[in-house]
């Protein structure tokens, strides 16, 4: 909810593209660039992922070259965080309205294709990524008070998904399709 109604907040701005961060991120130290200027952002782009979960991830084989050390390339699998990412003001508007009736957490929301509404945007991811959470650098208990109190509910979720079955049908022709057009990777994080 919070960030549903940080949405609301940014379609109302000036502002032509807003970083969204949560309070446990660390940023790339070298990463200033980026905020000076949305010069490098791709034009077609709705969002840009900025941070990493250190999982397997499909993008495209192209990217773009952006400040002096950085890519960004089409986002088209799952990448779980929405702890930072840049957004486009109009994109914040049309996700204010389209999540009017989800309960999911907003990186499912996001990021997962099956919700519906990543098929629906122009995602990118940036790598190396210019943040993480502090709980997936040094795990769950290595900060007081930054400690997630949705820990156990996110771990259901994950175990449920590793657990689904496997795609069929069209969702079949699409996973083959993937494989073949984009690129596999772990974005890191280099601080």
């Amino acid at each position: 909810m919070s960030q549903r109604s940080l949405w609301k907040h940014i379609a109302e701005s000036e502002d032509g593209w807003v970083f969204v961060a949560e309070d446990d991120i660390h940023l790339d130290s070298s990463c200033a660039e980026l905020f000076v200027s949305e010069d490098w952002i791709p034009q077609d782009a709705d969002i840009v992922k900025a941070e990493t979960a250190f999982q397997k991830i499909r993008t495209s084989w192209m990217s773009r070259k952006v400040g002096r050390r950085w890519r960004a390339a089409r986002l088209y699998t799952n990448h779980a965080g929405s702890a930072g990412y840049f957004i486009r003001r109009e994109t914040a508007s049309r996700l204010y309205t389209l999540t009017e009736n989800y309960s999911e957490p907003t990186d499912e929301t996001l990021f997962n294709p099956e919700m519906g509404i990543s098929d629906k945007l122009r995602i990118y991811q940036l790598y190396p990524a210019i943040c993480a959470q502090d709980m997936l650098l040094y795990g769950d208990g290595h900060t007081e008070g930054l400690a997630s109190l949705v820990r156990p509910e996110r771990r259901k979720k994950i175990d449920s998904v590793k657990q689904r079955e496997k795609p069929r049908g069209m969702a079949y022709l699409k996973s083959k399709y993937l494989r073949l057009t984009t690129r596999r990777r772990t974005v890191p994080f280099v601080d």
